[in-house]
């Protein structure tokens, strides 16, 4: 089983980019920490995907 594990990406586009491209490649993803940055310009509605 492959794992990948990430965490604290505070809703950094291009990190989310490569999670979605890497994420197939993987049997289980584990997304700890923060995923949402409270200082952030954009709504927080908009950035709840998951």
């Amino acid at each position: 089983m492959r794992c990948l594990v990430v965490a604290d990406l505070h809703y950094s586009l291009p990190q989310l980019d490569w999670l979605v491209s890497a994420a197939p490649q993987f049997d289980l993803l584990i997304f700890a920490g923060d995923a949402l940055d409270i200082g952030s310009i954009v709504d927080f509605r908009a950035r709840s995907w998951w």
